[in-house]
């Protein structure tokens, strides 16, 4: 077998049927201690030939965040990518994740689709007959929720599914080395200001009468938009969920989502509804700074995950 051009530890890899031949294409990854490539190649077999380059992977400089997922204001997302995954279905490749650093810090959040026909990279929904009924044909494709690297990804019944992975939680923190906002009722809400564009992440811990601190709880994390939602907080009640995130100022009404299983989605990876379920038109508010929802008919004991998006 031939050797590929460049070493790559931590490429994507992904098989399409191109012209009636199973064609092997690797991307992104990064030669030891070097830098993170950008470069695409591909093969077919028996792979003793000589490998070739095909596109590149694609540059943002803005990318999509919030539905009708138009271009954000966020930081420049670069077209190489250390430990994405890839996966293809109806003859093009879809790539995902990854970062932008060999640590795992730097998450990207686009998803890209690549068109071996034309050897053209997008960031649209193809055009097929399930979108083009749909209309979902040509919008920009949604993002993943959550940042992630080194994980893998398969198509099943026309769903695209992320599985398993990591997202570095950069340096080592602690309840002495974050920055803490202390004296949190348990019968109020806080709002802290923070920067577009960060990957913020949060724990928190409980205060006995005594002063005694407990052990903090497990980590989340948010990228912080102004054009999508932050600050999200929720609270549990008989059957149902009250749900509390900062206002967006160019928000008409939300959309909120829910499932009981996590990595919850607005859309599929053919621009359709996924299997969360949808509580549409939440008003926006005229003036508050932030906004609130009640969902009911949940089940005692049973886990739910929400996501909100802001319509703007």
């Amino acid at each position: 077998m031939a050797p590929i051009n460049e070493q790559r530890d931590n490429a994507a890899n992904a098989v399409v049927n191109v012209g009636g031949v199973n064609t092997l294409y690797v991307m992104g990854g990064a030669p030891a201690g070097s830098s993170i490539l950008s470069s695409m190649e591909m093969n077919t077999p028996p792979f003793t030939a000589s490998w070739s380059y095909a596109a590149s992977m694609p540059v943002w400089t803005t990318f999509p965040i919030a539905p009708p997922w138009s271009p954000g204001t966020t930081a420049y997302t670069p077209a190489y990518r250390y430990s994405p995954a890839a996966a293809s279905y109806d003859g093009l490749i879809y790539l995902a994740g990854g970062t932008d650093q060999v640590n795992g810090q730097g998450p990207i959040y686009p998803i890209a689709v690549y068109d071996p026909g034309t050897d053209t990279w997008s960031d649209t929904v193809p055009a097929n007959a399930a979108t083009t009924a749909a209309g979902t044909a040509g919008q920009v494709l949604a993002p993943l929720p959550t940042g992630r690297w080194g994980f893998d990804m398969a198509v099943i019944d026309g769903k695209l599914y992320a599985v398993g992975g990591a997202v570095r939680v950069p340096g080592n923190i602690t309840t002495t080395s974050a920055n803490q906002i202390s004296g949190v009722l348990n019968t109020s809400g806080t709002t802290i200001s923070l920067s577009n564009g960060n990957h913020e992440y949060f724990f928190v811990t409980s205060v006995d009468a005594s002063g005694v601190e407990s052990a903090p709880s497990n980590m989340v994390s948010a990228l912080i938009n102004g054009t999508g939602t932050a600050g999200e907080g929720g609270a549990a009640g008989d059957g149902q969920a009250t749900l509390t995130w900062i206002a967006n100022s160019n928000a008409q009404s939300y959309n909120l989502y829910y499932s009981t299983k996590s990595g919850v989605m607005p859309r599929d990876s053919t621009g359709q509804t996924a299997s969360a379920v949808q509580v549409t038109s939440v008003a926006a508010p005229a003036s508050a700074s932030t906004v609130t929802a009640t969902v009911t008919g949940l089940s005692n004991g049973t886990p739910y995950y929400f996501i909100a998006t802001a319509v703007t």
